[in-house]
């Protein structure tokens, strides 16, 4: 499954961040410097969390768990995704 989303941070150009979850990892494109991707599952435990180093760079936060997950980042991204 991949997500493509449009974030607008204080009137700046859109930033297209994408979430991908390919063989166990959850893969994150496009995500701004400093923004933090935590990941839980559906009994609200967080399970795994990792905070971008570059600007726009890549993403890859390995999965422990498998089944619904819900994927947010701190400016409020969120999305549920299944990890096969």
């Amino acid at each position: 499954y991949t997500f493509l989303h449009t974030l607008s941070l204080h009137d700046a150009l859109p930033i297209y961040v994408t979430f991908r979850i390919s063989d166990g990892l959850l893969q994150v494109f496009g995500l701004p410097h400093g923004e933090s991707v935590s990941v839980y599952d559906l009994a609200g435990r967080r399970v795994a969390m990792q905070k971008q180093a570059s600007e726009g760079g890549t993403l890859s936060i390995p999965l422990p768990v498998s089944g619904v997950l819900v994927v947010r980042t701190t400016t409020g991204i969120s999305y549920r995704m299944v990890n096969p």
